[in-house]
């Protein structure tokens, strides 16, 4: 997975500033991706991954000085659809490859991290 490029080419402009690839850069040199899932060339749902470059890239942990990072959903395409979100949040899961830890505070406007919890992610 190396998503940086496409993400700094297609950021959408409501995007958070936590999750802005500009800040990811200050915060986390070298040391971060994105999944991404796309819907008709437009980022449909987001979320940035910070490693712990010490670990080699099986830790994911929270960025320093970044309160918040976790998913990101285009409100264009999901419209605060409960169901949609929730399936976007289950592709966003199932591309995090097998990491020995991962850590992330969510911001608190994601109430959803069901599909998370299905896979024995604690909160």
């Amino acid at each position: 997975m190396n998503n940086q490029a496409e993400y700094k080419a297609t950021c959408p402009i409501d995007m958070p500033l936590f999750q802005q690839p500009f800040w990811l850069d200050i915060v986390a040199e070298n040391q971060w991706d994105v999944l991404l899932i796309k819907e008709n060339n437009t980022i449909a749902a987001s979320m940035p991954l910070i490693y712990n470059s010490l670990e080699q890239r099986t830790k994911i942990i929270k960025p320093f000085l970044t309160p918040f990072c976790g998913p990101y959903f285009n409100k264009e395409i999901t419209k605060n659809d409960f169901v949609k979100e929730q399936n976007l949040l289950m592709k966003l899961e199932e591309q995090i490859n097998d990491y020995k830890y991962f850590e992330q505070n969510w911001h608190n406007s994601i109430t959803n991290w069901l599909p998370f919890y299905w896979k024995n992610y604690s909160q």
